[in-house]
């Protein structure tokens, strides 16, 4: 079994600031000369309630940064903030993943509603929601008058409780998306995931019934060869490699070194309907960090193709 090694470097205009929150970034992709990536942005003094707990996600809006070389990386202001009073949007939105399908800039994301407590936050679902857009730039428009997938109304059923970390790709000329599904009562570190597949976009998506994967958390998916590759990065299975040749059936082929947290790729073929399927070799991570607060890093492993050899 493969063993890869994952290496580190910083990101100027993403790194480390006092008093502010990056973590939960999306996929980057190359568009018109420039990388792009989305992510969650929050601020101390945006923190809902006295105990509220900084480093979470949970207030934050989405944000948007360009590269011209994947290393140095400039903020281009907000792409999507809080959604109007009253709505499954108004606590924050967070966690997002980009999707490129039928000439439009599809951003799929986290939400959930406002919360004054963190009994209150705990007991509160969250689902995904989809914005749209015909330029990177935006403006991005919300899509629908709701989620696009929500917590299903079975107790036993593993995503009946959180639905986030969306991860998208294009495959046999369809929209294929995995996210994380959670119990009530579960920890993260029982997060399975399932998968979700439309034939155009917005939807509708038909959802698998079971999960793909009975481990994970913040996890990354993309496509390998002629199937679907995946880093697992919490429960029985964390620190794995995994591949699947149908995209759904997955077994461990390598194991990362030093592997990093909530990660996304660089991969150039994501959304491509017949790709070249390499595999990433870089991409963007968080630290997590009470003090200073959750930034952005970049991963590289060149030889985590080798491990799908």
């Amino acid at each position: 079994m493969k063993e890869v090694p994952f290496h580190y470097r910083a990101l100027p205009g993403l790194g480390p600031e006092k008093g502010v929150m990056r973590r939960d970034n999306s996929d980057v992709v190359w568009i018109d000369g420039r990388y792009h990536v989305w992510y969650t942005k929050g601020f101390v003094e945006d923190a809902p309630y006295a105990d509220y707990p900084v480093a979470a996600g949970y207030h934050g809006a989405l944000w948007h940064a360009t590269s011209p070389d994947g290393l140095n990386w400039r903020e281009e202001g907000c792409a999507l903030d809080k959604g109007p009073a009253g709505s499954l949007e108004e606590g924050a939105v967070f966690t997002p993943n980009i999707h490129v399908a039928e000439g439009r800039y599809w951003l799929g994301y986290c939400a959930i509603a406002r919360h004054e407590s963190l009994e209150q936050l705990h007991a509160l679902p969250d689902g995904q929601f989809l914005a749209v857009a015909d330029d990177p730039f935006g403006p991005w428009q919300r899509v629908g008058a709701g989620p696009f997938l929500w917590p299903v109304d079975d107790a036993d059923r593993f995503d009946s409780f959180r639905v986030d970390g969306l991860s998208f790709l294009r495959r046999n000329g369809e929209n294929w998306v995995y996210y994380k599904g959670r119990q009530q009562g579960r920890t993260p570190s029982e997060t399975k995931l399932g998968l979700a597949i439309a034939e155009r976009m917005p939807g509708p998506w038909r959802r698998f019934r079971e999960p793909v994967l009975k481990s994970g958390h913040e996890v990354m998916f993309w496509p390998q060869g002629e199937g679907v590759g995946t880093y697992i990065t919490a429960g029985p299975e964390a620190g794995t490699i995994q591949y699947a040749p149908d995209g759904v059936s997955f077994r461990t082929v390598g194991r990362a070194k030093d592997g990093p947290e909530a990660p996304s790729h660089y991969c150039p073929d994501c959304f491509a309907d017949e790709p070249v399927r390499p595999g990433p070799t870089w991409g963007i991570a968080m630290v997590k960090s009470a003090d200073p607060l959750p930034y952005l890093v970049r991963w590289e492993a060149p030889d985590l193709p080798d491990a799908f050899a």
